[in-house]
Formats: C-alpha cells, sequence, structure tokens
C-alpha cells in the first residue's frame, strides 16, 4: 500500500510554521495522522526537522534551516 501526502504543500506549511504538530500537518495536507507522522519521522531522521517537545506521542518539530 502506497500512500501519497502532497509534499509542495507539506513544504509550504513547515517553512511557514513556527512550531510543527503531526495533526496540524495532516490537517494542512488533508492526510490521516499516521501519513503525516510517517512524513515527519523522515523528515527527522533527514534532519530537516527537529524536535523541540512535547510528551506522549504529541512532539513538536521545527524546521532547522528555516527554507528547504
Amino acid at each position: 500500500i502506497s500512500v501519497i501526502i502532497d509534499e509542495p504543500r507539506a513544504t509550504k506549511y513547515i517553512n511557514d510554521a513556527k512550531v510543527i504538530t503531526v495533526q496540524d500537518l495532516a490537517r494542512q495536507t488533508e492526510t490521516k495522522i499516521s501519513t503525516a507522522n510517517s512524513y515527519l519521522q523522515k523528515l527527522l531522521k533527514d534532519g530537516i526537522v527537529e524536535r523541540i517537545g512535547g510528551f506522549s506521542g504529541h512532539h513538536l518539530y521545527k524546521s532547522v534551516s528555516g527554507k528547504w
């Protein structure tokens, strides 16, 4: 099963947001939370975003370089 996320839309949200949450990313890209979470985990692994807080699965992220 393949799930596609609208990357230009996700990139715009990530670049414009001061703080990124999985729930907001899912809402902005009109995808399921699990898809948004997988995408954020990929960005975290690639060093594009960093985890800055949160708890119990409700983490907060921010863009490392500001614009990518």
